[in-house]
């Protein structure tokens, strides 16, 4: 199959409209004081992480049909291949939302997701597994952990001891492990030269100061 982005008004006049998919979604939320910072960029508490997916194709996702499983930002392109017809690309660590339950399986261990943040010299990770969700933060020379039982406090604001609550240290384990795969699939930074324009942009968005 081919893949284009038309117009939605065109796609109606072509007769395409059925046959194109819409999908909604965004890079990052906003922080409004919940955690006591404004913005995004610095954390990974949840304002900042969960961000709507919307996606209009009746032909596979039938009309208010709602996924239980949490989705990433790399499912996306997946998603969008099957969709289309196209063969999924070698290396891609994503899947393919076509095909989820509405209800996970009760049998099916739920599917770890795995956030990272870099801000000036502070850093921050975190491990989604279920209900429970751990984030590691450090600043300087504070290292903090945070875990939350999401299900219960899908605020985040009451963390418990990560080394006394019973899934605590399997967390911080499997945390371990995604970080170290994470920085073994990452693509090695390059310097490159923008443009007056891209510079005036950047700036304007608060990328460049």
């Amino acid at each position: 199959g081919s893949m284009m982005l038309l117009p939605l008004p065109h796609a109606r006049q072509l007769g395409l409209y059925e046959r194109t998919i819409i999908l909604v979604t965004a890079d990052h939320g906003d922080e409004f004081y919940e955690h006591h910072g404004w913005g995004h960029g610095h954390s990974l508490f949840n304002e900042l992480l969960r961000v709507p997916l919307i996606v209009r194709y009746p032909a596979v996702f039938p009309q208010g049909m709602h996924l239980a499983q949490i989705a990433q930002h790399i499912d996306l392109m997946p998603t969008i291949l099957e969709l289309c017809g196209v063969a999924p690309v070698t290396g891609m660590v994503g899947r393919s939302l076509v095909g989820l339950e509405e209800t996970p399986q009760p049998a099916t261990a739920p599917r770890p997701v795995y956030s990272e943040v870099f801000h000036g010299g502070s850093s921050a990770f975190a491990v989604q597994e279920g209900r429970f969700k751990l984030i590691e933060a450090h600043s300087g020379s504070k290292d903090a952990w945070l875990l939350f039982d999401v299900a219960e406090d899908p605020q985040e604001q009451q963390p418990f001891d990560v080394n006394t609550h019973p899934v605590g240290p399997r967390l911080k384990q499997l945390l371990a492990s995604l970080r170290e795969q994470a920085q073994h699939g990452a693509v090695l930074p390059q310097t490159v030269k923008i443009d007056p324009h891209t510079e005036d942009q950047l700036r304007a968005l608060g990328y460049l100061h």
